[in-house]
């Protein structure tokens, strides 16, 4: 299975037309179902993911929602939405709130499936992982979780993906038909986390995972010596959701009074994520050109974007 996956990544490294582009993602998952099954013998797959986001609150892109989304189709899935990585800052003050209480709603939510197919659920757990005493305590609460969980959907021996260092501890002591590690962000260099007990659950889920995905070049060129098996997976795109957009000739509200032409970006952009130093310079550059940011504001800097040519949307929640 995995000589396969490593094959796919080649070409898809090798490759840069358009429509395997497009469709990489959906490539990838159906050669891993195919692969799994010639190697175990069994017509489904079962999926527990430790995801990097929450589902009710972040949806719309992301590639391990896109991958669960298509394992769904083969087998059961259950996604647990992110477990908290970042230490508790009261100093935040009001965004500090807002977080507690987006947190709380989520986990109020349960065990629920999505229209997408797949499960999700918001455990609850400690947002402590810095402190040793408590870790024990954490993967004690989320196993008598996820082992309720399990039984209800009758998962017995899943293949475990991890996208969440945090979840390292309790994912190694799971059974599991196989392990997976989605290495996406260098989340050891986020604000406000215990660096060095990331940095460790990174370095351990490398070493212990049958297989690490890395979305990035640089990163997978810098750690593959760390790793039991790993392959570079390029980012793709639903290509189904942008060629029916490209089809609908109805201009949003939103940019309708905006010059062309656009340069849109979509995503979260907080400050440790993005370079404005650079959005600025090439907004002052490209004048003609209007540079449009859709997406949840988390940084500090959104005042200084006041360029003419430059357009902030804040992603409204349905």
């Amino acid at each position: 299975m995995l000589s396969r996956l490593e094959k796919i990544a080649n070409e898809q490294r090798g490759s840069r037309r358009k429509t395997m582009r497009a469709n990489c993602q959906e490539q990838y998952s159906n050669d891993f179902l195919s692969a799994s099954e010639k190697m175990d013998g069994q017509k489904e797959m079962d999926v527990l993911c430790f995801g990097g986001e929450d589902w009710w609150y972040h949806n719309r892109a992301h590639i391990d929602f896109q991958l669960m989304r298509r394992f769904a189709k083969q087998g059961i899935v259950l996604y647990i939405n992110s477990i908290v990585m970042q230490k508790p800052d009261v100093r935040q003050g009001r965004k500090f709130v807002q977080k507690l209480i987006r947190k709380a709603k989520s986990i109020s939510k349960g065990l629920k499936k999505t229209k997408a197919g797949f499960w999700v659920c918001s455990p609850f757990s400690l947002p402590a992982h810095h402190v040793a005493w408590v870790r024990p305590l954490n993967e004690m609460l989320l196993r008598f979780q996820l082992s309720s969980m399990t039984r209800k959907l009758r998962i017995r021996s899943p293949v475990i993906w991890v996208a969440c260092p945090t979840a390292c501890d309790v994912a190694l002591s799971m059974k599991k038909s196989r392990l997976v590690y989605q290495r996406t962000d260098c989340y050891e260099a986020y604000p406000n986390v215990d660096v060095e007990t990331i940095t460790t659950y990174d370095r351990k889920l490398k070493a212990e995972a049958d297989l690490t995905i890395f979305v990035n070049s640089s990163l997978y060129e810098k750690e593959t010596g760390q790793c039991k098996k790993a392959i570079y997976l390029d980012h793709g795109v639903d290509f189904e959701m942008f060629a029916v957009a490209e089809q609908n000739q109805q201009i949003p509200a939103d940019i309708a009074n905006i010059k062309k032409p656009i340069v849109g970006y979509f995503g979260g952009h907080a400050d440790h994520k993005v370079d404005i130093e650079l959005i600025l310079k090439i907004a002052e550059l490209l004048p003609e050109v209007s540079f449009v940011i859709v997406g949840d504001c988390a940084g500090s800097y959104s005042h200084r974007l006041h360029e003419e040519n430059i357009c902030l949307l804040v992603l409204c929640r349905i």
